[in-house]
């Protein structure tokens, strides 16, 4: 990594991001190194997110252990705000070089991504304390800023990128990809819509691929509930449903509606909320996306999803229960 002290000055600063060059001073020789550079990226050992500790049962020993857990998560959640803080204090040449070429801070952001509570989920009302309440909305709000910082190509006069660099280097580097934008849009677009509005706009504007990549995550989404269908239905054709998604979440899709378990329908209704719930926040941030859906049928094959397996899973839960 270049170190803060070899910096002596910028005599490119008037330019872009992607052309600046920065002058620095190594083993007594001066040079000029491109503001966007992996030796400006520091290495960083990340403590990466896990779910915040719920209420326990009455029980005496689970009490205790859920204090324990409490203590833990929140010693991790302070480490993972001093980074996202640390993030955010850095040069924009420093930031866009961190995210650029330490891959590590990406699966460090998506386990926060994949693990942090949505504001539909149950969870939220079994969280221990305010104390863990707090420190949740904390690091909520750093990596909203994080993302908002990743999709801003213009912060200031002199701290910019080329708009079509700024597209070809969130696309090239994978900063952003179709699930990761539903999962901002999600998690943020909620309490900012303006912003995670500008953020996707900005994406979308910059990196024209972005709408072939949401035309495929359209299909995926569409043969996904049709998987679900045909299993929950007992309909199944070997032409029709090859290459069909068999997989739910981390379980199999059960493939018999009379043996399907209470467990293994509540996984399927998580699965469909979590679904409904991500592209209607998709789609209520940035709503000139909807002509890709009803392009491929999308609302056709809700239709026939909703009422083909609703009343299914309706019957299958009734023979559970009985």
């Amino acid at each position: 990594m270049i170190s803060r002290e070899s910096i002596k000055s910028n005599s490119h600063e008037n330019l872009p991001l992607d052309k600046r060059r920065v002058e620095v001073t190594k083993d007594g020789h001066l040079t000029y190194v491109p503001a966007l550079h992996a030796g400006w990226a520091e290495r960083l050992k990340y403590v990466y997110y896990e779910r915040p500790p719920l209420l326990p049962s009455v029980d005496t020993d689970i009490k205790y252990k859920s204090d324990e857990a409490e203590r833990l998560w929140l010693q991790r959640i302070e480490l993972i705000r001093e980074d996202l803080e640390h993030l955010l204090k850095l040069p924009h040449h420093r930031f866009w070089s961190q995210m650029l070429f330490d891959e590590e801070v990406h699966d460090w952001l998506g386990s926060y991504f994949s693990f942090s509570p949505r504001s539909h989920d149950l969870c939220l009302q079994r969280i221990t304390s305010d104390t863990v309440r707090d420190a949740q909305h904390c690091v909520h709000r750093l990596v909203f800023l994080v993302c908002l910082r990743m999709a801003t190509y213009k912060e200031s006069q002199v701290c910019y990128i080329t708009p079509s660099k700024f597209g070809s280097i969130i696309y090239d580097y994978f900063l952003f990809d179709i699930p990761k934008l539903m999962d901002i849009c999600t998690l943020f677009g909620r309490e900012n819509k303006a912003l995670v509005e500008k953020m996707v706009t900005n994406v979308f504007s910059n990196q024209p691929k972005y709408a072939d990549d949401l035309r495929e995550a359209i299909g995926t989404i569409a043969q996904s509930l049709k998987s679900i269908e045909y299993n929950l239905k007992e309909q199944y054709d070997d032409d029709d449903n090859c290459g069909l998604p068999r997989r739910l979440m981390n379980g199999t899709l059960p493939t018999n509606s009379t043996k399907c378990s209470w467990t293994e329908l509540l996984e399927i209704l998580v699965y469909l909320v979590d679904t409904w719930t991500t592209l209607y926040s998709f789609l209520t941030v940035y709503p000139i996306a909807a002509p890709y859906f009803l392009s491929q049928g999308f609302l056709e094959r809700i239709s026939v999803f909703y009422e083909t397996v609703i009343p299914e899973i309706g019957r299958a839960s009734c023979r559970e229960r009985v």
